[in-house]
């Protein structure tokens, strides 16, 4: 190869690639004569290459794994170890351990449960009590301070018009107790969160009465005019009977703030006594528990407008709602009667 060239005025060059053989001559500015002319054999060495299309499929399966994070790295030495060494499995007695302590944990937390649920059940409880008592007080209002029936469950008695049942709802935007629906004579079912539903009874078999024509948790207390009569006293109030169907003025109790007008009630029935108040002691006719109920608790409304609460021993002896006898002299709960005191035999 011969080449004349001038080194200030080379001004390109020529590579050859894949073994073709460039021909190139350079010429100055002034194209007055060629500066360089040669012929350049450059070999390069390609390395063989993959198809077009094994290489795209390498490439989008390794940009896939990037994307989601899967692909593989290398393993450490420390992975190679523990994948050499031998797994230990979990023994029988392990597994019975574990077990019982999951076991003992749930009996710790699921009390405490059903205690929360309950205290939020009292507390529903205690709300429907309250709007019988605007009921009652807007009745009060209304009617010259003078206070609504008691009533009765019996087919007569649900369609009394001056009971307190078919009175109050008035005031409170809901139908009478007589114009509930029913299929037949059986009431339905009233829904749990409901102003005539205790959610506490609505848990028990007594939510509905047996003939399922009723629905009542929560009554009215029947002392207030008197039990019995005079040819078939009561033994609870033997000296105080029944006044009959009579519309009582309210101020008879304006002195005792406390006397109870509406209670829990065991039975589905619109009035009772104090042996009818809902607690968990509370037995049917064969001795079988009814239901919990609230408990040893039960919610009621006083005259005055407030609700309170008691125990079965607030109520009767020996928590025995059939043969004990009912707690008259109690500080904070006045039904409506007091016993005569017993007569002294020295000075008759």
């Amino acid at each position: 190869m011969v080449v004349t060239y001038d080194h200030s005025r080379v001004l390109a060059g020529a590579v050859a690639m894949d073994g073709k053989e460039p021909n190139s001559t350079w010429q100055d500015s002034d194209n007055s004569h060629p500066v360089c002319m040669f012929k350049i054999y450059i070999v390069r060495k390609i390395p063989p290459t993959r198809p077009a299309a094994e290489l795209n499929r390498v490439f989008v399966k390794d940009l896939a794994s990037r994307v989601a994070g899967t692909r593989k790295m290398p393993e450490s030495h420390s992975t190679q170890r523990v994948r050499g060494a031998a797994v230990r499995a979990f023994t029988m007695i392990e597994v019975l351990v574990s077990i019982s302590i999951l076991i003992f944990l749930a009996s710790m937390l699921l009390p405490g449960l059903g205690a929360a649920r309950e205290r939020a059940r009292r507390l529903v409880c205690k709300n429907n009590l309250r709007q019988w008592s605007v009921a009652f007080h807007a009745y009060r209002h209304e009617w010259n301070d003078f206070l609504p029936m008691e009533g009765s469950g019996t087919e007569t008695g649900r369609e009394r018009a001056g009971a307190w049942y078919n009175q109050l709802p008035f005031y409170l935007d809901l139908p009478a107790y007589k114009d509930l629906d029913r299929i037949e004579d059986q009431i339905k079912e009233l829904p749990a969160l409901h102003v005539w539903i205790c959610p506490s009874k609505n848990t028990t078999s007594a939510y509905k009465s047996g003939s399922g024509e009723n629905q009542f948790h929560y009554a009215m207390n029947w002392v207030l005019d008197g039990l019995g009569s005079e040819r078939s006293p009561s033994r609870d109030t033997p000296d105080f009977f029944d006044m009959g169907v009579v519309h009582q003025p309210a101020g008879l109790w304006s002195n005792r703030p406390t006397t109870v007008l509406m209670f829990d009630i065991a039975w589905n029935s619109p009035g009772g006594t104090p042996r009818d108040v809902a607690t968990k002691y509370q037995r049917d006719w064969q001795g079988r528990t009814i239901g919990r109920f609230h408990g040893d608790y039960a919610n009621l409304l006083y005259m005055n407008g407030s609700v309170a609460n008691c125990s079965t021993d607030d109520l009767v002896r020996d928590r025995d709602f059939r043969r004990g006898d009912i707690v008259w002299r109690h500080p904070r709960l006045y039904w409506g009667y007091l016993p005569k005191p017993p007569q002294d035999a020295t000075n008759p």
